[in-house]
C-alpha cells in the first residue's frame, strides 16, 4: 500500500515487509526551528536524501561563508519539537547555524541510528556523511542512537566554538570505513566521561556511546546478551529481522 501525506512537507507511506511495520519515507529537507512542528507531524522514519538542520533566519546553500557565519541573535523563542519518528537517513545530515535553545542535536533527532552518507556533502576537497558547522551554542552532539556512518563516512566539524565530547566519541567504532572524524574545532574545556562507560567513550559526561557489540534487544537476569538479528544494521525491538531499526539491505 502506498499513501501519500499531504501537508508541506510530502511523504511516502509503505509497508517494509523486512521490517514488519509501515515506514513512512519523506524526501530530502531543509528545516529550519519553525518548522520542527511541522515537519514532526508528518512522522517520517526515513528521510531520502540529505537532511538540513538550520537556523530560522535560514542561510545560502550556495555560499559557504554564509553557512558558518555567527548567529547574532542573543536569544530565540522557538520551541523545539524533537523530529523522534526519524532512524533514518539515506544521504548526509548537515548542522548549520542553529539557535541558542538547541545545546545538543539528542534534542532534534533522538533516534536516529543510520546516516547512509550516500550522496554526502562536499565541502572544497573535504567529503562528508555529517557535517556540524558554525553553530555557536551547541554544547554536545548527544546522538545517543547513532551507531552507523555509512557510505562516505567522514563526520566534519566546523566553527563550532562551544561544543564539547567531541573527542569522546569513538568515531571509528560508527565509520563503515573506520575513518576519523575531522576536528576543526577544540573543545573549550576537556570534560572525562563517566566511570561507568567502556573505553572512555561517551556522548556527554553521563551519556555512555552503545558500541555495536551492544545490539541486544533483551538481557537476561545474569546480563547475557540476546543479539539482535544479523539483517539488523543498528538497535532492535526482537529477536526476527521484521524487527530491526534499520535493515543491511
Amino acid at each position: 500500500m502506498i499513501t501519500f501525506a499531504p501537508g508541506l512537507f510530502l511523504s511516502l507511506v509503505l509497508f517494509n515487509a523486512a521490517r514488519g511495520k509501515h515506514v513512512t519515507v519523506c524526501p530530502g529537507q531543509r528545516i529550519s526551528i519553525q518548522d520542527l512542528a511541522e515537519f514532526s507531524s508528518r512522522g517520517c522514519n526515513v528521510i531520502e536524501g540529505f537532511l538540513v538542520l538550520q537556523s530560522a533566519t535560514g542561510c545560502s546553500p550556495n555560499a559557504i561563508d554564509k553557512q558558518i557565519q555567527l548567529q547574532t541573535a542573543a536569544t530565540s523563542s522557538f520551541p523545539i519539537t524533537p523530529l523522534s519518528s526519524i532512524e533514518e537517513i539515506t544521504g548526509g545530515l548537515s548542522v548549520l547555524n542553529l539557535e541558542k535553545v538547541v545545546d545538543n542535536l539528542g534534542q532534534i533527532l533522538p533516534n536516529l541510528a543510520v546516516v547512509r552518507g550516500n550522496p554526502y556533502f562536499r565541502y572544497t576537497a573535504v567529503k562528508a556523511g555529517i557535517s556540524i558547522s558554525g553553530n555557536r551554542y551547541l554544547k554536545s552532539v548527544n546522538l545517543t542512537k547513532l551507531t552507523h556512518l555509512l557510505g562516505v563516512s567522514r563526520v566534519l566539524f566546523w566553527k563550532n566554538q562551544n561544543i564539547q565530547f567531541i573527542d569522546t566519541v569513538d568515531w571509528k567504532e560508527i565509520s563503515s570505513s573506520r575513518a576519523n572524524a575531522l576536528f576543526f574545532d577544540n573543545p573549550p574545556e576537556i570534560i572525562a566521561c563517566s566511570a561507568n562507560c567502556s573505553g572512555d567513550n561517551c556522548w556527554s559526561e553521563d551519556t555512555c556511546q552503545t558500541k555495536l557489540e551492544d545490539g541486544c534487544w533483551s538481557t537476561d537476569a545474569d546480563g547475557n546478551c540476546t543479539a539482535c538479528h544479523s539483517e539488523c544494521l543498528s538497535s532492535c525491538s526482537g529477536a526476527g529481522d521484521e524487527d530491526c531499526t534499520s535493515c543491511r539491505h
